[in-house]
Protein backbone atom coordinates (compact mmCIF):
# COMPACT_ATOMS: atom_id res chain seq x y z
CA UNK A 1 0.00 0.00 0.00
CA UNK A 2 1.47 3.37 -0.86
CA UNK A 3 2.01 5.57 2.19
CA UNK A 4 3.97 8.73 2.89
CA UNK A 5 7.40 8.12 4.41
CA UNK A 6 6.51 9.81 7.69
CA UNK A 7 3.63 7.33 8.21
CA UNK A 8 6.00 4.41 7.65
CA UNK A 9 8.63 5.87 10.00
CA UNK A 10 5.98 6.52 12.67
CA UNK A 11 4.80 2.91 12.39
CA UNK A 12 8.40 1.66 12.71
CA UNK A 13 9.04 3.89 15.73
CA UNK A 14 5.81 2.68 17.37
CA UNK A 15 6.79 -0.93 16.78
CA UNK A 16 10.28 -0.39 18.22
CA UNK A 17 8.90 1.43 21.29
CA UNK A 18 6.29 -1.25 21.87
CA UNK A 19 8.84 -4.08 21.69
CA UNK A 20 11.79 -2.52 23.56
CA UNK A 21 11.47 -4.95 26.46
CA UNK A 22 10.87 -8.00 24.31
CA UNK A 23 13.54 -10.66 24.40
CA UNK A 24 14.79 -11.78 21.01
CA UNK A 25 14.39 -15.55 20.62
CA UNK A 26 17.65 -17.44 20.32
CA UNK A 27 17.77 -20.07 17.61
CA UNK A 28 18.35 -23.62 18.77
CA UNK A 29 20.79 -25.48 16.59
CA UNK A 30 20.68 -29.22 16.62
CA UNK A 31 23.27 -31.28 14.82
CA UNK A 32 21.93 -34.15 12.76
CA UNK A 33 23.53 -37.59 12.94
CA UNK A 34 24.64 -37.10 9.33
CA UNK A 35 26.58 -33.93 10.18
CA UNK A 36 28.03 -35.50 13.34
CA UNK A 37 29.58 -38.13 11.08
CA UNK A 38 31.70 -35.50 9.35
CA UNK A 39 33.22 -34.37 12.63
CA UNK A 40 34.11 -37.89 13.74
CA UNK A 41 35.34 -38.66 10.22
CA UNK A 42 37.81 -35.81 10.44
CA UNK A 43 39.15 -37.08 13.77
CA UNK A 44 39.36 -40.59 12.33
CA UNK A 45 41.45 -39.42 9.37
CA UNK A 46 43.83 -37.48 11.63
CA UNK A 47 44.25 -40.54 13.84
CA UNK A 48 44.95 -42.77 10.82
CA UNK A 49 47.61 -40.38 9.51
CA UNK A 50 49.29 -40.23 12.93
CA UNK A 51 49.23 -44.04 13.16
CA UNK A 52 50.76 -44.38 9.68
CA UNK A 53 53.55 -41.95 10.56
CA UNK A 54 54.41 -44.03 13.64
CA UNK A 55 54.36 -47.32 11.71
CA UNK A 56 56.35 -46.09 8.70
CA UNK A 57 58.76 -43.41 9.93
CA UNK A 58 60.75 -43.44 6.66
CA UNK A 59 57.70 -42.27 4.67
CA UNK A 60 56.48 -39.70 7.15
CA UNK A 61 57.59 -36.33 5.72
CA UNK A 62 54.77 -35.70 3.25
CA UNK A 63 52.21 -36.95 5.74
CA UNK A 64 53.60 -34.76 8.52
CA UNK A 65 53.09 -31.72 6.25
CA UNK A 66 49.55 -32.87 5.46
CA UNK A 67 48.81 -33.52 9.13
CA UNK A 68 50.05 -30.11 10.23
CA UNK A 69 48.02 -28.50 7.44
CA UNK A 70 44.84 -30.34 8.49
CA UNK A 71 45.32 -29.38 12.14
CA UNK A 72 45.75 -25.66 11.40
CA UNK A 73 43.19 -23.64 13.33
CA UNK A 74 43.25 -20.55 11.12
CA UNK A 75 42.62 -22.08 7.73
CA UNK A 76 42.12 -19.65 4.86
CA UNK A 77 38.61 -19.93 3.42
Amino acid sequence: MPAPINVIIDAMDYFIDTHKKCKRPQPEATMSEYIKGFNSGYQFVLHEIETYIKQYPDNKFALQELLSHLKMEDKPH
